[in-house]
């Protein structure tokens, strides 16, 4: 079976950890429902400083705060600092305390940042102090962890400016809070249907789509009529014709399939820092297959609410209770592929409420029976599943036979593409 990963790459410079690769055959929606698995899926660990009703924080106790900044405004900061934890689903939150505590006693500004926070982690009935560069480490451009604030040069007659709280981190996704995103980046285009140009002629006549998107940009933007403007005795001209038109309307001529839709996406995914971008993606197809296979049984949890379709269409509503697009557009796809207009479903289609944690699903059927659309769900919950087992295995082969090749031709390259070893699942 021809895999649907391809061209893994690691991409070189002064950035953090970043892979790129392409997403091949597949459909749109199934390459967007990666991305947001990868975004808001993935467990990460941070502090989280949710306000509750009597105004305090959940995970940061400010217990000194004299710097501009509110004790709400400095709490969310401090629930932003990437933490280093490369474990998340074995890290146990009540095991460690962070605590900083700074005061700016000089005549000079002090900035504080997250390596003044010292890590206490508990053992026995004892606090022992670990080294603070275990869990906050330098960005790998600036040398420096991150910024929390700045105090201000103790002035004559005055008192020092001080910062001093305590905080508990813990699990979380992102889909909880932008705090546990795992991905400073997480995004895809369209493969482009490439080809070499002749800067003599133009685009290569025999490569047909970029040839005549080229001309259409030349004949609608630029006002050149391909034949009569005599570009080919203007090389300059039309060189630069061509550069300017690779910069983005290139992008209009991507590979298609024989409906005209895309089915090839180039994926980049940068860490935000802490876990490797191809862990990232293994840990976002289990995810996918836990999202779906809660609801891939004959019976339905208790929290999801069945009732028949309001409005005038013949059908059923499912409710369930927080989930959004990213389940609601995956199951619609393969619905829309495998069953819709081939006898028992007319319509299916997903709608997220404002300010309701919950997703409603509605299914239409030609008969208007219950069971027909629950067994309708019961296929596309199930077709998911078995896309992303299929996907966790294809990438986890993809990226250790990737991470062997780069043992093997430099030992400098060892480590490099840390991923989680699982078993494979079973199809």
């Amino acid at each position: 079976m021809i895999s649907v990963f391809h061209n893994l790459k690691e991409l070189e410079g002064p950035r953090p950890p970043t892979i790129s690769f392409t997403l091949s055959p597949s459909h749109y929606i199934y390459a967007n429902t990666l991305r947001r698995l990868c975004i808001t899926a993935v467990e990460n660990v941070a502090f989280a400083a949710d306000i509750r009703e009597d105004g305090s924080t959940s995970d940061v106790k400010v217990l000194e705060n004299s710097t501009p900044m509110t004790n709400e405004m400095l709490a969310h900061r401090i629930g932003l600092l990437p933490i280093i934890v490369t474990k998340p689903m074995d890290w146990d939150a009540d095991k460690y305390e962070f605590v900083l505590d700074v005061t700016n006693e000089s005549d000079t500004t002090k900035d504080v940042t997250a390596s003044d926070i010292k890590v206490f982690e508990k053992v026995g009935e004892e606090l022992v102090q670990r080294p603070s560069n275990l869990f906050f480490q330098p960005h790998p451009v600036t040398k420096q962890t991150s910024l929390i604030a700045v105090l201000k040069p103790l002035l004559p007659g005055g008192n020092p400016e001080k910062l001093h709280f305590t905080a508990k981190a813990t699990r979380g996704t992102g889909r909880e809070n932008a705090r546990w995103i795992p991905t400073g980046q997480c995004a895809y285009s369209n493969t482009l249907d490439k080809h070499p140009t002749n800067p003599k002629v133009g685009y290569n006549s025999e490569h047909a789509p970029q040839k005549a998107v080229f001309e259409s940009w030349l004949d609608r933007v630029k006002k050149i009529k391909v034949g009569e403007a005599g570009l080919e005795k203007e090389p300059e001209k039309l060189k630069s014709l061509i550069k300017e038109f690779e910069t983005l309307e290139i992008n209009r001529c991507y590979l298609k399939d024989t409906n005209g839709e895309p089915y090839s996406f180039d994926f980049t995914v940068e860490t935000a820092g802490v876990l490797h971008p191809s862990y990232i993606v293994a840990r976002a197809c289990e995810n996918g297959i836990a999202m779906c296979e809660k609801y891939a049984g004959e019976s339905l949890p208790i929290d999801v609410v069945v009732q028949p379709a309001s409005g005038r269409i013949s059908g059923w509503d499912f409710i369930f209770q927080k989930q959004d697009y990213t389940l609601g557009n995956c199951i619609q796809n393969w619905l829309d592929e495998n069953l819709i207009g081939k006898g028992e479903i007319t319509f299916a289609a997903p709608d997220v409420i404002p300010l309701r944690d919950e997703l409603i699903f509605r299914i239409g059927c030609e008969d208007g029976s219950e069971a027909t659309a629950r067994r309708a769900l019961t296929a596309a919950m199930n077709g998911c599943v078995q896309m992303f087992r299929t996907w966790y295995n294809e990438w986890v082969n993809l990226a250790l036979k990737k991470q062997a090749t780069q043992q093997v031709s430099a030992k400098a390259a060892t480590g490099k593409l840390k991923i989680i070893r699982r078993p494979t699942l079973k199809q």
